[in-house]
């Protein structure tokens, strides 16, 4: 036997059932969901094919024969086991059932939502998130991924699934905790994803990105480097604008200065002489 595992509110399903008589001729083959026959297909009778209505969904007689029975507006109360009963014909009338189960679904309209996630993390911080899968029957399976990765199942709570108009609609929520270390970045960018799926029916995720904070630089401007000038005379007084023309500082050399010594000396000596020549004249006059 082979079904859907699970089909969308209003499509179709076909359900297969193959078999081997092992050269008996076949007598019978019936269809049940949850122990009623909806329909039967006997290959001596006239009709070959009979349909006995049960729940909301339609058996498509020109689509149905002796190893398929093809089902069309599925509503939700089509879900539940299925089954096939194949019977030879005499003289053994060997019986054979087989089972599946068939789901029926109410998609969401939109993508799960992600809730509480800030612009910047850095190593340190706590990262708390939720996520709201939209509206849908059942509710869908919500899954994190943190940078492509399930997270810890300790950093994960889910939370009872939310009935919506006496369970039409039902909606999962779940939350994501954690603390924030550098094995969270990748490349530099930490990423979460909610995921949201219903059987093999419907997939879609939501995913945020950041990269990470880190802490700034602070440059500082290079304070001015005071450099001292030991000068052989006093620095020139800028207030009284006793500088050079060009700007420069006045400053001279060893060898400059020694022979300012030498001329001060001579301008010494000569004044020492003129004096006690005016001296010596003064005693001759007395």
């Amino acid at each position: 036997m082979k079904t859907p595992l699970a089909v969308e509110r209003g499509d179709s399903a076909v359900l297969n059932c193959w078999y081997d008589l092992e050269d008996a001729d076949l007598y019978v083959v019936k269809w049940y969901k949850n122990g009623k026959e909806f329909y039967r297909f006997s290959p001596k009778e006239l009709p070959s094919s009979k349909v006995f209505p049960i729940g909301s969904f339609r058996v498509n007689k020109a689509k149905s024969n002796a190893t398929q029975a093809t089902l069309e507006n599925l509503q939700l109360d089509a879900a539940g086991e299925y089954s096939c009963e194949v019977s030879a014909d005499a003289p053994s009338f060997h019986t054979a059932v087989v089972y599946a189960t068939i789901y029926v679904a109410k998609l969401p309209t939109q993508r799960p939502e992600i809730y509480g996630f800030i612009r910047k993390y850095k190593v340190g911080d706590t990262l708390r998130v939720n996520c709201t899968s939209g509206r849908s029957k059942p509710a869908a399976n919500l899954t994190w991924y943190v940078n492509d990765r399930q997270p810890s199942p300790a950093h994960v709570h889910t939370y009872n699934v939310l009935d919506i108009n006496n369970s039409e609609w039902q909606i999962a929520q779940t939350s994501l905790q954690f603390v924030v270390t550098h094995e969270h970045f990748t490349y530099g960018k930490l990423k979460i994803r909610c995921s949201a799926s219903i059987y093999n029916l419907y997939w879609q995720s939501t995913e945020v990105s950041t990269e990470e904070e880190r802490p700034k630089v602070i440059r500082l401007e290079q304070e001015a480097t005071i450099v001292g000038i030991n000068y052989l005379q006093p620095p020139p007084n800028f207030q009284t604008d006793q500088r050079k023309p060009d700007g420069h500082l006045d400053v001279r050399d060893i060898e400059s200065s020694s022979e300012l010594n030498q001329s001060s000396l001579h301008l010494i000596l000569e004044l020492i002489f003129i004096h006690l020549t005016i001296m010596l004249l003064q005693l001759e006059t007395l």
